[in-house]
């Protein structure tokens, strides 16, 4: 039934809430996006330094400035933060990987240029750290590893496949289990080097020698995609 109280309620409904200065709004918005930005890169160096287990939100906090509570509100707590941080990371690297994976370039090019930046990434000082973190505590973090491996390794992977697909629907290349090739391709390329740069067994490569692997690795994986080609 009708009633006053129904009026006033539909009133509120279709009352203007927006601010009174969009100017002050947007201001308020562009603060709140620098402090999540803050909050995000401090999160990342403080995981490098001290790892999942250690770190503090008094650590984060101290480093990035803001307060406990904007944190839970803006990322629920630690666990929420890291994710959030990794997953920005892996993201970031991910597209810039996409605008390599263009099926109009030779496929030489494009498989040496995503290969050279991907070995790179991965085997630089700050990736090796945070893997051997994550191997030493992903049991104790199993969302944030899930995390890392839906924005990272799976999403790489499934790029370098779809621009498989691409490149074998142009004719340029001939594969028929795209998701697998893209697997096959990233595991030879950082093969056994990466567990013994990891276990610092082996010193970190010099860019000639990422670039006879990368070389090496795009010859064979293109060789066997020719030899299916001809049977």
């Amino acid at each position: 039934r009708y009633s006053m109280k129904s009026e006033r309620q539909c009133k509120e409904f279709f009352v203007d809430n927006s601010p009174a200065d969009p100017t002050a709004h947007r201001k308020s918005q562009s603060r709140g996006a620098a402090r999540r930005r803050a909050m995000i890169e401090a999160a990342w160096q403080v995981l490098q330094e001290k790892g999942c287990e250690a770190a503090t939100l008094s650590d984060i906090i101290a480093l990035s400035g803001g307060s406990r509570a904007t944190l839970y509100e803006a990322f629920g707590g630690k666990d929420g933060l890291f994710e959030a941080a990794v997953a920005e990371r892996c993201s970031a690297f991910g597209e810039s990987m996409q605008l390599v994976l263009d099926e109009k370039n030779d496929p030489r090019i494009v498989l040496e240029t995503l290969a050279l930046a991907y070995l790179s990434k991965v085997v630089a000082p700050e990736s090796t750290r945070t893997l051997s973190i994550f191997v030493a505590e992903g049991g104790r973090f199993p969302q944030m590893i899930e995390t890392f491996l839906r924005h990272g390794p799976r999403a790489l992977t499934s790029r370098l496949a779809g621009y498989l697909a691409s490149a074998t629907r142009a004719g340029q290349l001939q594969v028929d289990e795209p998701e697998l090739a893209a697997d096959l391709f990233l595991s030879m390329l950082q093969g056994q080097w990466l567990l013994r740069v990891m276990s610092q067994n082996e010193a970190p490569p010099t860019p000639d020698a990422l670039r006879k692997r990368v070389k090496l690795v795009v010859s064979i994986f293109l060789d066997g995609v020719k030899d299916r080609k001809r049977r």
